[in-house]
């Protein structure tokens, strides 16, 4: 059996983007049994009004040695902080892109994947997802 994994991000920070390195978000180990999916949510860069102020594009630094990766466009909730301006943007759907590991069959053991994230406006990010499969 394959496991299907994914984590709910959100975007709680930005920073402008460096020409030669991109500022790190390492995304806490994620625990999942082969039955279990989640996903990761990368939303785009949204106002106070939760209107969309553009697109995030995301690609694959890294993908995992045990699995296989896909970045799909597709609607989700963000996961704003409570004290967050855009806390209630929570409440509804917003187009953005997923990123879903599939572990190979039978693999049990940790993975890594690595993505980068570049929203309109000029900020960007580089994540790594560190995934236990048990």
């Amino acid at each position: 059996m394959r496991a299907t994994i994914s984590i709910l991000f959100f975007l709680a920070t930005s920073t402008t983007a460096s020409a030669v390195e991109l500022p790190v978000a390492n995304l806490s180990p994620v625990v999942l049994s082969e039955s279990q999916s989640s996903i990761l949510f990368i939303p785009p860069a949204m106002k106070a009004d939760c209107s969309v102020e553009g697109r995030v594009t995301v690609r694959i630094v890294r993908k995992p040695k045990n699995g296989t990766i896909e970045l799909t466009d597709r609607m989700g909730h963000t996961n704003f902080v409570k004290d967050n301006q855009r806390y209630k943007c929570n409440e509804q759907l917003t187009a953005g892109t997923w990123l879903d590991y599939v572990s190979n069959v039978g693999f049990k053991g940790k993975d890594e994947v690595e993505v980068e994230a570049f929203w309109d406006g000029g900020v960007a990010r580089k994540y790594r997802l560190k995934i236990s499969v048990r």
